[in-house]
């Protein structure tokens, strides 16, 4: 019987991986450039050097408060360096074969990489984009960028499905769960703000550009909170009942959901952290009905985020705990 051909090292996936922690690294600098004033350094690059200037700049009742663009690209930023990482040193890993680690198999195909490549491109010219005012086109980039974080997050998770069986014969199980907890959730953290951010991006667009009409922030705002609804219903749905032999432990889509719901709660309604504690939902001061609408309409929608992410662990710990056992009696 003929042998499989031996993994060996792949100079030109070496060199993709390389590239992609450059290319990331970039990535957060002209995030950091385009949040905080630095001197000269972020006026040479960007126009508005403090995130509260462009959204002042684009004004949506859907924005979030401030704080919510520092904690969650942080928290992108940080995860995605984190897979990155466990990347490189699987680089110096061996498997018990005598084989590169990150080829036996390949967990993180070379597709894979490529599209993060393009999906950080397209996030950095979203930042440019943005901040020179050509919304659209920064509404067409941050949409390429979810295209393709799903992409590479569905890559993924087939690589993990189809090298199981190496993984148990060489008694690797552990890689998995690495890989799930590190790419698996950092892509999908990273895909699911992106789209949050495309959302608002979406009501700037309906209410700023010059083919939009007379469209109010308080209308566009609506629309953005029901494509967000739709989103969230929807990738639950298929999360829970359709894809949970790939996704049961992917968590930061509901996480990342919840931290920019709170941020609209809070930024919309008038003592925000008071309706979070049942104080009672008030449109702002001279915001009317349409403030009003969206103000219900994010409370609403924080409160089923809640719930899904609520139902999300209570299934998974059950599953989790039920395929254990089944394991034990086999």
């Amino acid at each position: 019987m003929m042998e499989s051909p031996k993994a060996v090292h792949n100079p030109w996936y070496i060199a993709l991986l390389v590239y992609n922690v450059i290319v990331l690294a970039t990535v957060v600098v002209f995030g950091v450039l385009s949040s905080f004033a630095f001197s000269g350094a972020s006026d040479f690059f960007f126009l508005n050097t403090q995130t509260l200037q462009w959204m002042r700049k684009f004004p949506v009742d859907v924005t979030p408060a401030e704080w919510t663009f520092h904690f969650a690209w942080l928290a992108v930023f940080a995860w995605q360096a984190a897979w990155l990482l466990y990347a490189l040193l699987s680089l110096c890993r061996k498997s018990p074969l005598k084989e590169p680690l990150y080829a036996s198999p390949y967990l993180l195909p070379p597709l894979l990489l490529g599209a993060y490549v393009l999906a950080n491109g397209s996030a950095v010219a979203w930042m440019f984009l943005f901040d020179r005012g050509y919304v659209e086109a920064a509404l067409a980039a941050m949409l390429l960028a979810v295209v393709l974080l799903i992409f590479a997050t569905v890559l993924s998770y087939r690589s993990v499905d189809e090298g199981w069986v190496h993984l148990v014969l060489q008694e690797r199980e552990f890689e998995a769960w690495l890989v799930t907890g590190f790419v698996h959730n950092g892509l999908a953290l990273y895909a699911s703000w992106a789209f949050f951010v495309a959302s608002i991006n979406l009501a700037v667009v309906i209410t700023y550009t010059s083919g939009a009409g007379d469209v109010s922030s308080a209308t566009s705002s609506t629309v953005a909170l029901g494509v967000m609804a739709v989103a969230v219903v929807v990738y639950a749905l298929a999360d829970l009942c359709l894809l949970d032999r790939h996704t049961r432990y992917t968590l930061t889509p509901y996480l990342v959901t919840m931290v920019g719901l709170v941020g609209v709660v809070v930024e919309v309604v008038d003592g925000g952290w008071e309706v979070l504690l049942g104080g009672g939902v008030e449109a702002e001061e001279g915001g009317g009905g349409g403030v009003d609408r969206n103000a219900v309409m994010a409370v609403v929608l924080c409160g089923v985020g809640g719930l899904f992410l609520a139902l999300k662990l209570v299934v998974t710990v059950a599953r989790h705990v039920r395929e254990g056992r089944e394991e034990e009696e086999d």
